[in-house]
């Protein structure tokens, strides 16, 4: 039992200096990886333009986001979390090599917290999957914060990024966006040489496109104009809420498994402390005699 918890927390501490590696790497190397997402950004500029906004003409050097609100609260996710396993890791080890009574007993309560959350987590994904949650997320996404294909606000680029790739609209369909505060209908284009103003039906984001980010064009420049109940030129009547379900459940028993041999694997790390626990207990008991 011993060897086996000395080589599990050998491991979880690896695991632990990874992730912390990974979060400090986030929060100090945005030189390496920013420009490559700059990169990314800077494609948005050539997107409005064959749509035909009259603002499409806007240069990726002018083009400013700030990824903060996102890299930093992940950055410090996996900081902290990775922490977490390091800590646990040594404590693991001094539990299985010195066996010190009052780490060992801390080592068992934390190990017992995690075991119960993660079953309650196992349960609730099982039963009711993520649906809930990403439609809360999405929808306070869309009221509070869309502002349409040229807004360079980092919900804004989730929200264009999301439909995109998952070829929908909305949170379950075009009719979310009746309550976006930021998102404006009337929107200028530039056809030609022309310039007119338009009510968009749904976002351009919404639009079905040819090719992949970052390399996108619209198969018809009027598909958020004027979209076709058919769905032939707009994703308007698909939400984002079963795109990603769809996306997630394909996984779905690999994600169980993965999850359930977890909580297995916590329940036997439990059993293994709470028995070396004993042992210990019946070995200062007949020293003590």
């Amino acid at each position: 039992m011993r060897c086996v918890l000395i080589v599990v927390n050998v491991f979880f501490g690896l695991i632990g200096f990874v992730l912390l590696a990974a979060g400090c790497f986030i929060r100090l190397g945005e030189s390496v990886y920013m420009p490559f997402v700059d990169d990314a950004v800077g494609s948005l500029p050539e997107l409005m333009s064959s749509t035909g906004l009259s603002d499409g003409s806007e240069q990726p050097d002018d083009v400013s986001v700030d990824f903060g609100m996102i890299l930093d609260p992940l950055s410090t996710g996996l900081i902290v979390l990775g922490l977490f396993l390091f800590i646990m890791g040594i404590l693991g080890c001094i539990s299985a090599c010195c066996q010190v009574k009052v780490i060992m007993i801390v080592y068992v309560i934390v190990l017992i917290i995690l075991f119960l959350l993660e079953l309650v987590l196992l349960i609730l994904y099982a039963t009711q999957g993520i649906g809930g949650v990403v439609e809360s997320t999405l929808i306070s996404m869309i009221e509070e914060d869309y502002g349409g294909i040229d807004d360079y606000g980092v919900e804004s680029l989730l929200l264009n990024v999301i439909m995109v790739h998952f070829k929908c609209c909305g949170a379950k369909n075009y009719q979310d966006f009746d309550n976006a505060k930021k998102w404006d209908r009337m929107r200028s284009f530039t056809y030609q040489g022309i310039t007119v103003t338009q009510e968009l039906m749904t976002p351009i984001a919404c639009c079905k496109f040819e090719g992949s980010i970052p390399s996108i064009s619209l198969e018809d420049e009027m598909c958020a104009i004027k979209p076709l109940s058919t769905d032939l030129n707009n994703n308007m009547n698909k939400g984002c809420v079963v795109a990603i379900e769809e996306e997630v459940d394909s996984f779905q028993t690999i994600i169980i498994g993965v999850l359930a041999g977890i909580v297995a694997f916590q329940a036997i790390l439990i059993i293994f402390v709470i028995a070396l626990l004993v042992i210990k207990s019946k070995e200062d008991g007949k020293v003590h005699v």
